[in-house]
């Protein structure tokens, strides 16, 4: 038998909101028993068929992204050598630091 899951935990697992759960049962991509009063019940299975997308417009909606002819190129951000140097310096910091305590914990 599958486990029947509360709306809390349908939430919680496609980690969207009440109303949210609720539009998808409405639209019927996500099944669900009305066994309580107001409160939905939903089969594992279920819920786990409409993460695979198994269910007419299930999952998350796709963004729509422009065509690559209208998207500009992306411009290259040249990083000045101060700030190159910097983060050398900074990254050698670090490692001397982990490299420090490491060594007092072999003590």
């Amino acid at each position: 038998m599958d486990k029947m899951l509360a709306t809390e935990d349908v939430m919680k697992i496609l980690q969207v909101c009440r109303r949210t759960v609720w539009r998808h049962v409405k639209a019927g991509r996500l099944k669900a028993d009305t066994s309580m009063a107001k409160d939905f019940r939903f089969k594992m299975s279920d819920v786990q068929a409409f993460i695979d997308g198994e269910f007419p417009g299930a999952g998350r909606p796709k963004s729509k992204s422009p065509s690559p002819a209208t998207t500009p190129a992306p411009v290259p951000v040249p990083v000045a050598p101060a700030d190159a140097d910097a983060k050398r310096l900074r990254d050698e910091a670090i490692m001397q630091e982990m490299l420090g305590e490491d060594a007092q914990d072999d003590q």
